[in-house]
């Protein structure tokens, strides 16, 4: 199975969660609003972008654990029964291949949503990078 940028990309970006789009959005506003009225401030919101970023990505490193202990097959059974089950996931290959097959799909959009809030907000950061080479005064 091959897997194609052009294919990767459009799941990636509209796995992303509503709260990054608007703080990336924000923050791309915020480095041309001060680049057009303030130049001395584009670093300070490239530092806020990052710190961002890094906030993001812990909130959703916490979204993901929480639905892998929601999704986890083992989480269904109850009780005494959650020994039984895990024993026959371990014993029988063909129970373990379908459980393999249907549980990748439940977390790969939380896995994608990772992805996705560090790209955008390395893609802020590198406008704002940009921005800042452009619009400081030099010596």
């Amino acid at each position: 199975m091959k897997l194609y940028l052009t294919d990767t990309l459009p799941y990636l970006f509209s796995s992303c969660s509503v709260f990054d789009i608007v703080v990336y959005a924000l923050l791309l506003l915020a480095t041309f609003a001060a680049a057009w009225k303030a130049p001395g401030w584009i670093r300070t919101i490239g530092k806020i972008s990052l710190m961002m970023c890094f906030f993001c990505f812990l909130i959703n490193i916490q979204n993901f654990v929480m639905d892998f202990d929601i999704k986890r097959p083992t989480i269904m059974s109850i009780g005494s029964q959650s020994r039984e089950f895990e024993d026959l996931i371990r014993t029988t290959p063909e129970i373990r291949n379908m459980i393999v097959r249907d549980f990748k799909p439940l977390m790969l959009g939380d896995i994608a949503r990772i992805f996705s809030s560090i790209c955008l907000g390395g893609f802020t950061y590198l406008v704002n990078s940009i921005t800042c080479i452009i619009r400081l005064p030099r010596l």
